[in-house]
């Protein structure tokens, strides 16, 4: 499971407690990303974040189980997704994709490897990146049949 996709993920998509969510979300955070580069010291700071609060937060994070549960039904993007919107790739994938005429996740998911090295300017570090956004993508040859 990459950390990428974990850091684009609502905070209201962890299950936290109301306190804890008005907490968060009165302080300004929007991602999960957003807390988890956060120390214990920094999120004590908050007003009324307490160490139960802190406790609970730590618990969701950390369970990985539930981590997972929650990048399986929030993290993968549609195949009609258009790329544009998704915010969850930077700028310079996004530029590289959009000229090779890749604007949606089906068209990514049936995309090569080499079809994406063939792009000007993608390295192993974009293809890292791409997969660990749609890790369900054809890597090998296509699929398809000839007609």
């Amino acid at each position: 499971m990459g950390v990428s996709r974990i850091n684009h993920i609502p905070i209201e998509s962890m299950g936290l407690s109301v306190r804890a969510y008005n907490i968060l979300t009165n302080a300004g955070f929007e991602f999960i990303g957003e807390v988890l580069k956060q120390s214990d010291k920094q999120l004590l700071s908050i007003r009324n974040l307490g160490k139960q609060t802190l406790k609970e937060i730590k618990e969701v994070l950390f369970d990985e189980e539930r981590v997972l549960e929650i990048v399986n039904r929030e993290a993968l993007p549609h195949d009609a997704d258009c790329i544009a919107s998704s915010n969850l790739f930077t700028v310079r994938t996004y530029n590289l994709l959009m000229r090779r005429g890749i604007k949606t996740f089906s068209e990514l998911r049936q995309t090569t490897d080499k079809k994406l090295k063939s792009i000007r300017g993608l390295g192993a570090g974009i293809l890292a990146e791409i997969d660990i956004v749609v890790p369900d993508r054809v890597r090998g040859c296509s699929k398809r049949g000839k007609s």
